[in-house]
This record gives C-alpha cells, structure tokens and sequence, in this order.
C-alpha cells in the first residue's frame, strides 16, 4: 500500500497507448479524492480497466481497398 503520490506516479507511467492523457487525468482525481483506506482497491479498478484491453480511443478504419 502507497501513498496517493506513488500512486499517481504508477498512474504517469501507464503507456499512453494504454491511457491516453484525459483518461490518467480522470483517474488522478480519482485517487486524488479516495480515501487513503480505499487507494489499494481503487488503483486496482483503474488499472485492471487498463489490463483488460478496453481501448476506444480509436475507432478501426475500414480498407475500402
């Protein structure tokens, strides 16, 4: 168990391919406003969205070729 800033930091260091900035934004506020108790359980939520490969940021193209 970290503290919010290690968190934050392990959050800083996800690839961006994985996390684009908006989305380590959001979850740096989330850690920002979780309760010191909870940052274990709460990092572990953000990071296994990363793991589990819901990506959206782009939309596949289709080759009309």
């Amino acid at each position: 168990m970290g503290t919010k800033s290690d968190y934050i930091a392990k959050i800083n260091k996800i690839p961006t391919i994985s996390f684009n900035k908006e989305q380590k934004e959001i979850a740096k506020k989330i850690i920002e406003n979780t309760d010191e108790k909870d940052l274990d359980a709460v990092y572990g939520l953000i990071t296994q969205r990363v793991k589990t490969g819901f990506v959206f940021d782009e939309a596949p193209e289709v080759n009309h070729n």
